[in-house]
């Protein structure tokens, strides 16, 4: 016989649920002593050495000629084949002894010589293949220059190998020394997000790590109940423009500095809300589908206000709340009702329908002059009219009245006003004036 190959075992055969033999071939032997066969299990890899024998959990090997090759028989009972899940490997382990015995002037035989030698081929190919399967310091590695690690006194259960201090060699250190650290099963502790902090010990314990709680606990698919307060981040200020780029600046809450008329504002994502407080008096401009504003009216902001807006569609923002920066300005947002202007109606009553859908919380009935009048007006200056007169009403007063659908105006034949010149009262001509109705909702 003669080794041509360097083969020392068969790697994992699987198994197929049906076939009992497994070859080792071209692995050559010279006894079936030499075998070692390992079954395995692929899920869990869990390795069982097998023994030669007869029984459901040993094997046996077929009749070959040594040194040879040949098959093994597994199980030797040849029932119950092994599925494809698990595997068989067969590994050639060559004794490690020398038997062979030449005497003086004794006869020759090439085949006892051969053999021989063949058996010290397999010897070191076995410790070859164990060589392979061992951790090796590169070739060109210049200063790993001693591989001693100690006698067996300096070794303590749980310590790992770490090269030395010098960096030639390596040497043994206990896990809870320096900065090294073990795995805690303490329990950790909970915390909020705000809370959490660099750890403070060399372990892994509850010092140094935390469970942060959530700050939303879901019940349905489409509710969340806040369990911690909500913090919203205020975001750097952006002047006023027409067209505001809210997105510049990441948060929900902004000073708008500046004067310019705001038209619109860019998208930041569908359903964002976000407060802007002014801090110029820039005009709010109503757009039907941009920036929709109560009433369709434009709101003229003042230094303090703060309006409260959300993303309904993308780049179509609604207001949703406005609070007046002071209690003294007396201003309100623009109504959500506003009528055209409507000619005074002697000795009748005219009926606004404010669409509201509920009883308005404010109304107001305006009287505008429509042009130079006679009592001294100029075109356009307007009167905020009481919506209660005090005394018994007559034929130079007016009644208000309104409802969930409409804002009635009744007025006498002759309303009188104070003539800005003269200051006398005096009966109004009609034609220069009109009826305008603001109502909120």
């Amino acid at each position: 016989m003669t080794i041509t190959s360097v083969v020392t075992d068969t790697g994992n055969l699987p198994g197929d649920g049906a076939n009992f033999s497994f070859s080792f071939s071209p692995i050559n032997i010279l006894a079936n002593s030499e075998l070692r066969v390992y079954h395995t299990v692929t899920a869990t890899g869990v390795e069982t050495l097998l023994v030669e024998g007869t029984g459901a959990t040993q094997y046996s090997v077929s009749a070959i000629t040594f040194p040879g090759t040949g098959n093994i028989i597994y199980p030797a009972t040849s029932t119950g084949a092994i599925p494809s899940t698990e595997t068989i490997l067969i590994k050639r382990v060559p004794t490690q002894d020398q038997q062979t015995l030449l005497k003086t002037q004794g006869p020759y035989s090439p085949k006892v010589l051969e053999r021989t030698f063949d058996k010290i081929v397999t010897m070191i190919l076995d410790l070859q293949e164990q060589l392979n399967r061992c951790l090796k310091i590169q070739i060109t590695e210049p200063t790993i220059t001693n591989l001693d690690v100690g006698d067996q006194s300096t070794f303590t259960a749980g310590d790992h190998l770490l090269v030395d201090a010098a960096g030639t060699g390596f040497s043994t250190a206990a896990l809870s020394s320096g900065t090294d650290a073990t795995a805690s099963d303490a329990s950790p502790a909970d915390v909020s997000v705000s809370a959490a902090a660099a750890g403070s010990n060399a372990d892994f314990s509850r010092d140094d790590h935390v469970h942060l709680l959530p700050t939303t606990v879901p019940r349905l698919a489409t509710e969340n109940i806040y369990t911690e307060t909500q913090i919203l981040n205020k975001g750097g200020d952006i002047t006023a423009a027409n067209a505001l780029d809210l997105d510049a600046q990441p948060g929900n809450i902004f000073d708008i500095t500046g004067n310019t008329a705001i038209t619109s504002i860019g998208t930041i994502g569908i359903g964002t809300e976000v407060t802007l407080q002014f801090d110029g008096t820039p005009l709010l401009t109503h757009h039907a589908t941009n920036l929709v504003l109560p009433g369709g009216q434009s709101i003229q902001i003042q230094a303090g206000d703060i309006a409260v807006l959300y993303e309904y569609a993308a780049a179509d923002w609604r207001l949703k709340d406005f609070i007046h920066g002071t209690a003294t300005n007396g201003r309100m947002p623009g109504p959500d009702y506003e009528s055209a202007e409507t000619a005074l109606n002697d000795d009748a009553q005219t009926t606004f329908a404010h669409s509201l859908s509920r009883t308005p919380s404010k109304v107001e009935v305006i009287l505008r002059a429509n042009t130079a009048t006679s009592q001294g007006w100029a075109d356009n200056e307007e009167m905020v009219f009481p919506l209660q007169w005090s005394g018994a009403l007559a034929d130079d007063q007016v009644d208000v009245t309104f409802d969930g659908t409409n804002v009635y105006i009744t007025q006498g034949f002759a309303i009188q006003l104070l003539d800005h010149t003269s200051f006398d009262s005096e009966s109004i001509t009609q034609t220069q004036y009109d009826w305008v109705v603001r109502a909120w909702a």
